[in-house]
C-alpha cells in the first residue's frame, strides 16, 4: 500500500471527522478531503507522520510500500522525558532572566532618582530650557 492509500485508509475507519483530523493534524479540512478525494498524488511525509502520531503509529517504509507499526512504549517515555527535561531547563532560564531584569531595572530606578531630581515631581534641572523656566527665569 502506498502512503497515500494508508493516509486515506486510516482517515475513512477513523472516528475522527474531517474538521477533528484537520484540527489534529494543523491543516485545512480542505486539505482533508483533497486526499479523501484522490486529487492528491502523494501525501507530504511529515502529514504521513502526524497521522501516525493521533493514532499512536508511526510509519514504516519499505520497497513494498508503507504500513503503519506500533510505536516502543519506551520511545514514547524517553521523548516525554526529554521534552520534561527541555522544559525545565527553559524555565531555569526565563527565571534567570527574570532576576536579571529585575535588578537591572531597580539598578536604572535608583539611577533616575539620584539624577539631581530632575524625574522628580515637577522638578527641572537648573539649566532647563522649558517654557516655564525660561518665563521665570524672564521674570527674574
Amino acid at each position: 500500500m502506498n502512503s497515500t492509500e494508508l493516509v486515506i485508509k486510516t482517515i475513512q475507519e477513523s472516528s475522527y471527522t474531517i474538521q477533528q483530523w484537520a484540527d489534529e493534524l494543523g491543516v485545512h479540512r480542505n486539505q482533508i478531503h483533497r486526499w479523501l478525494s484522490g486529487s492528491v498524488d502523494k501525501i507530504r511525509k511529515d502529514n504521513i507522520f502526524a497521522v501516525g502520531k493521533v493514532i499512536n503509529k508511526k510509519p514504516k517504509f519499505s520497497e513494498s510500500g508503507v504500513e503503519w507499526v506500533e510505536l516502543d512504549n519506551e520511545q514514547l517515555e524517553t521523548k516525554e522525558q526529554n521534552v520534561s527535561v527541555n522544559a525545565e531547563r527553559i524555565i531555569d532560564h526565563q527565571q534567570t532572566t527574570i532576576e536579571l531584569l529585575k535588578e537591572k531595572i531597580a539598578r536604572l530606578e535608583k539611577k533616575l532618582k539620584s539624577s539631581d531630581g530632575f524625574l522628580g515631581a515637577g522638578k527641572h534641572k537648573p539649566d532647563c530650557v522649558c517654557d516655564d523656566c525660561m518665563k521665570k527665569a524672564a521674570r527674574s
